[in-house]
């Protein structure tokens, strides 16, 4: 009979911290949100920054256009020329800027060049240096992302 007597103040007790630690919770998340609001907004300024800054030193790292266009010229000038068989022509600085992400897209995937064009292509001789090696479609990566400089 004690143990019952003192069960109710016992569940009492825990009821009343329980109902304690909820409201303790609830101040603790509202004033997590309060800091995540006002403290976490410069960090995440300061992360845009970090960010910003190492995109500017990609970019200024990146290849021009001087860089990628011998890989464009040896291996996707002979179908990508104004009235060629190719949706758009990469004669010039201007044409290859203009479709600089479809380009990053195409040659990542391996869809460009599309060597041999067709299933029923005949082999030729040197068709294999058609197909962009892993070092020209590395330059052309970071070419794109580095703002595709002319």
């Amino acid at each position: 009979m004690h143990e019952w007597h003192h069960a109710p103040r016992a569940h009492h007790a825990c009821r009343a911290h329980h109902a304690h630690r909820a409201r303790v919770l609830c101040v603790a998340t509202a004033a997590a949100c309060t800091l995540a609001v006002a403290g976490f907004a410069p960090l995440a300024a300061q992360g845009a920054g970090a960010n910003a800054a190492a995109t500017a030193a990609a970019s200024a790292l990146a290849p021009t256009y001087r860089d990628v266009a011998p890989i464009f010229r040896a291996k996707c000038a002979s179908c990508h020329v104004l009235g060629g068989i190719a949706s758009f022509p990469l004669g010039s600085a201007r044409d290859a800027v203009a479709h600089a992400q479809e380009i990053l897209i195409v040659t990542r995937s391996g869809q460009m060049p599309p060597w041999p064009p067709g299933k029923d292509s005949p082999a030729f001789i040197g068709q294999s240096k058609r197909v962009l090696t892993s070092q020209e479609k590395d330059a052309i990566a970071r070419w794109v992302r580095g703002g595709a400089k002319r």
